[in-house]
């Protein structure tokens, strides 16, 4: 689902977004749930875990980047669309990232509109 944004989002049209948003911020909130709950349960003891992990939040970030990036809508103006469902996916995001994940997440919400 994230590559699948990922790869959409750079040529969809923000009007087309609005829909896709709305099948993906269920399946991004039921994932990231499962991933954490299952985190509590067992401490990440492999290679293959913690790859896992790694790739996982490198996608979450990066669609949450693409979600912070502005658009232009006129002359010297920009917008960053879908506000209130990018709030929804941020907040699925800072419920249930990993510990290790802070200084990633820091970085891209308070340069995110900048970028």
């Amino acid at each position: 689902v994230l590559t699948m944004f990922l790869t959409k989002s750079a040529s969809a049209k923000a009007h087309h977004r609005k829909a896709y948003y709305k099948r993906m911020i269920p399946i991004l909130e039921e994932g990231l749930q499962a991933v954490a709950s299952e985190r509590r349960l067992k401490a990440v003891d492999d290679n293959a875990d913690a790859q896992y992990l790694d790739t996982l939040w490198t996608k979450v970030s990066q669609c949450v980047t693409v979600m912070l990036t502005p658009i232009p809508i006129g002359k010297d103006m920009l917008k960053i669309p879908r506000v209130s469902e990018v709030l929804e996916v941020i907040e699925a995001v800072t419920k249930n990232k990993d510990d290790t994940q802070d200084t990633r997440l820091c970085r891209i919400l308070s340069q995110g509109g900048s970028n």
